[in-house]
């Protein structure tokens, strides 16, 4: 078992070596004197048993530092640990031993079982604890502080209480708001209808005028905002803004973003979508606004 200390595997290495040594000794005798068995294969009704608890206990052992939970193993374990308890009792009843010899026959892997089942508790207790499955102990009070302070102690605990809530849905906000920004729905573009041969012919001849109408329409606008207004792009948000980056969450850059003093909703969609490299849609920055309130 991996969690173990040193000390604690030896300790368990010796009881395990014993258990399995006794229980080999006593399958194997048992096995060629009362059931006739050959010595060759009576020496792997042993391993038949013993070692297939072994690879179940292993596979537990691994199962107890993942998040799945794993029984069948355990199970198992216990079963083949069970029958090879059985088996060394039988025999020494066979041999006519009394209570003392049948305990002593039958202890070994019954405390080898016991041993196994409490390292196992041990590295499921730690495979939680590092996963950030178990809480902090709380903070310890005293009795005094009960008695002679009941509401401000109360008030200290729950605000200890409250602290960790908000710690922990501030860790998990990230990713909800990632999963809720991949579910958002993307515009979609409305299909062009194809054009009739008068639409066409129509546009053939109105052609020249559209232009020069649109010509006059750019001068006016020349004249009137001289420098027109262009989308920057993501690398030159990247400059002005050293915190953006395309790798966070839209929320995080509306706020990064509105916190630097752009709260236009408008530019906001269209510095996002240069960051992002996609049009956002308004719907989202502005529910990505709401959020902040």
């Amino acid at each position: 078992m991996n969690g173990l200390s040193k000390t604690s595997k030896t300790a368990f290495g010796l009881v395990l070596l014993v258990a399995l040594a006794l229980s080999w000794w006593s399958l194997y005798t048992l096995a060629v004197e009362s059931f006739g068995v050959p010595k060759l294969l009576a020496a792997g009704i042993s391993v038949a048993f013993d070692g297939a608890a072994l690879v179940c206990a292993d596979l537990a052992s691994k199962y107890a530092r993942s998040p799945d939970s794993g029984p069948a193993t355990r199970l198992a374990t216990y079963g083949l640990i069970g029958t090879s308890a059985f088996l060394n009792v039988s025999h020494a009843q066979m041999l006519g031993f009394g209570t003392a010899g049948q305990v002593l026959f039958g202890a070994p892997p019954v405390i080898a079982g016991v041993l196994f089942e409490l390292g196992l508790k041990w590295e499921h207790r730690q495979s939680l604890r590092e996963r950030g499955r178990v809480a902090e102990a709380m903070p310890v009070f005293g009795k005094l502080s009960w008695l002679m302070f009941p509401r401000k102690t109360l008030k200290g605990f729950r605000l200890v209480l409250l602290s960790r809530l908000e710690d922990t849905v501030r860790r998990s906000a990230p990713t909800q708001e990632l999963r809720a920004d991949r579910h958002q729905d993307t515009p979609s573009e409305p299909l062009r209808q194809p054009e009739t041969p008068s639409e066409a012919g129509q546009d053939t001849r109105d052609r020249t005028g559209t232009e020069s109408v649109a010509a006059e329409n750019r001068s006016e606008t020349s004249e009137i905002d001289p420098v027109a207004s262009e989308t920057p792009s993501a690398k030159t948000l990247e400059t002005q803004f050293p915190e953006v980056s395309s790798d966070m969450s839209i929320a995080k850059l509306v706020a990064l973003l509105h916190d630097q003093g752009v709260t236009d909703r408008e530019a906001l969609r269209e510095k996002v979508s240069a960051v992002k490299g996609t049009e956002i849609p308004k719907g989202t920055i502005n529910k990505s606004l709401s959020r902040m309130k």
